[in-house]
Parts: structure tokens; C-alpha cells; sequence
């Protein structure tokens, strides 16, 4: 079991998510990783200009046996194509900015100073006024069923 939330704040043109403390339960082990905030998206760039970022948190456990885990992720956004027009799940949104977060991942176990490196690339579809209408990775995509605006 785990529980984890998390919000979506805009400032201007600047989209930062904030990840709160992330609680999980498995097989009588527990564990918490930090908070953490990072800019997903800068709306007011213009198609190939790009944004920096850097975003670290560490996971702790309730048993000495599992040795606490730093992460830091360098990510680099990039605006794809903006004012396009997409279709998901038969519904055409109007005004999407589509982009790209590349990231890479440094995982280090601190008690034996373990280090472990990977790269992943993920595409996002944002819709103005609806919010993230599709995701694709290398692996997989997922679109927007439902939304209801407020």
C-alpha cells in the first residue's frame, strides 16, 4: 500500500509539480521518500527552445537492513510543437503545446556509496485549459479518458 500526492502550480508561463513525502508498505517494510518540486513546463517558449532543471529526494526505510537511497534527476524540457490541434479518444483538443522532458537519473545507495545511472526520454501532449491530454515514452502511451472543468 502506499499514499503520495501531488499538485500542479503555474506561475506566468512556468508549471511546477510538487511531489509530496511519498508513504509505501510492502511485506511488513516501509518506507518514505521527500517531497520535491520541479518545472515541467515553460508554456510561453517557442518550438526547439528549452528549460534546465534539477530535482533530488531520498528514500529511507524502517529496516537497518535496507540502506537509504539518494536520487538526483537533471531533466531538460524541450517545446516540440505549439497551437497544434489533437486528437484523443475521438475528442479533438485545440491548442495543444506538445514537449519533451529528457532526465537523467543518478541513484546512489548511501552506506556502500552505490551509484546507478539511466537516461529516460517521456513526450507530453498539454491542452490549454484542460491540462495533460497524452503521454508517450519509448515504451508506452497513455491519453486522457474524462476531465470536467471547474
Amino acid at each position: 500500500m502506499s499514499t503520495s500526492s501531488y499538485s500542479l502550480r503555474k506561475e506566468k508561463g512556468d508549471y511546477y509539480i510538487t511531489m509530496d513525502k511519498f508513504h509505501f508498505e510492502q511485506c511488513n517494510i516501509k518506507g518514505e521518500t521527500t517531497a520535491y518540486e520541479s518545472l515541467f513546463l515553460k508554456d510561453y517558449l517557442e518550438p526547439n527552445k528549452s528549460w534546465t532543471g534539477r530535482y533530488t529526494y531520498k528514500t529511507t526505510y524502517n529496516s537497518l537492513q535496507i540502506p537509504t537511497v539518494d536520487t538526483s534527476v537533471d531533466y531538460t524540457g524541450t517545446i516540440l510543437e505549439k497551437g497544434i490541434s489533437l486528437t484523443v479518444k475521438g475528442v479533438k483538443y485545440k491548442d495543444v503545446i506538445k514537449f519533451r522532458i529528457e532526465q537523467q537519473t543518478i541513484v546512489v545507495v548511501q552506506e556502500i556509496g552505490e551509484a546507478t545511472a539511466y537516461t529516460s526520454s517521456i513526450d507530453y501532449w498539454v491542452s490549454k485549459n484542460i491540462g495533460i491530454i497524452k503521454i508517450a515514452t519509448k515504451d508506452s502511451t497513455t491519453e486522457l479518458l474524462t476531465y470536467t472543468l471547474k
